[in-house]
């Protein structure tokens, strides 16, 4: 499928691998490019694996407001910071993905709803996943969300937002085997992490992932997939990718979403997001200083 000719209405961004540097940071230059997108009229939806406490940091610090989807899509919050939807894992979903997760070797842990039906989570998970070396990494950075119990089954009537569990290549690829016949049910996918030797396996609701909520916030503005540009660099991008009219993948994206995308810009250390809004047309670059300031008078007033 061609790209559309007109500038996109609507930009989904991943953050991880995408909109932010390898150090965490949104850079001057996807900064800027993103305030003259939006003043040319398009709305921006960052899409990201992230939960609120992890996102708001990097929300707050955004140039302009913006949509966001929050664990993978399962959470989605107006640019006020108030929710919109939510599609939890059902009860039976939950209780019907977690016996062959466990065959294949993995510890599930479960996002599951704070009290007061905030847009807050916790992470409920078994001693088990706590002492395995392949979480420490992940598990380190949410002490303050952390709700160990016995059985993580007795969260799943909470608003599951979503499932994750970490190993090694060859068990998460069993999981996914495992859990590939209950499509219908759950979306699956799994996700080779920064972690040397661990990747990451997610379970969601069938419209708890990416490409479900942009789907939904695409219809909610009155848009069409045509107007849509998505912005991805990993396995859980790749739902949005494919619903999006154009769809664009990091230099240092994965095999998989290079393949779905419509061009490939530049990495994440250089300023990807930036070119890509420059090559559809929607933020050209910054004009130096130079060029800006012809005209005036170099009077001293």
């Amino acid at each position: 499928m061609e790209m559309p000719n007109l500038p996109p209405r609507l930009l989904a961004i991943d953050l991880d691998g995408t909109l932010l540097t390898p150090d965490k940071r949104i850079s001057p230059g996807d900064g800027g490019a993103l305030r003259r997108a939006v003043d040319a009229g398009a709305a921006v939806l960052v899409a990201t694996g992230r939960g609120l406490r992890s996102a708001r940091p990097i929300l707050d610090a955004l140039p302009v407001p913006a949509y966001a989807a929050l664990h993978n899509g399962a959470l989605v919050l107006d640019p006020a910071g108030d929710e919109l939807w939510r599609a939890p894992l059902s009860p039976h979903a939950v209780a019907a993905a977690l016996p062959p997760i466990r065959r294949s070797g993995l510890h599930p842990m479960l996002y599951a709803g704070a009290a007061g039906g905030s847009a807050e989570v916790t992470l409920v998970l078994e001693p088990a996943a706590r002492r395995s070396r392949y979480t420490q990494a992940y598990l380190g950075t949410k002490d303050t969300i952390l709700e160990l119990v016995p059985d993580v089954a007795a969260a799943r009537r909470r608003g599951v937002l979503g499932m994750v569990s970490f190993g090694t290549r060859r068990a998460v690829l069993a999981a996914a085997a495992a859990v590939a016949p209950l499509h219908g049910l759950v979306r699956s996918w799994w996700n080779p992490a920064p972690v040397p030797a661990v990747d990451l396996f997610e379970v969601v609701a069938p419209e708890g992932a990416k490409g479900g909520a942009l789907r939904r916030l695409t219809e909610r503005l009155g848009l069409t997939p045509q107007q849509v540009m998505a912005v991805g660099d990993n396995t859980n991008d790749l739902d949005m990718l494919r619903y999006a009219g154009t769809a664009v993948a990091m230099a240092n994206a994965t095999p998989e979403v290079r393949a779905a995308a419509h061009f490939i810009t530049a990495g994440n250390a250089a300023g990807g997001v930036a070119q890509a809004l420059a090559r559809v047309g929607l933020a050209p670059a910054a004009q130096p200083e130079r060029v800006l300031a012809r005209g005036r008078t170099n009077s001293a007033h």
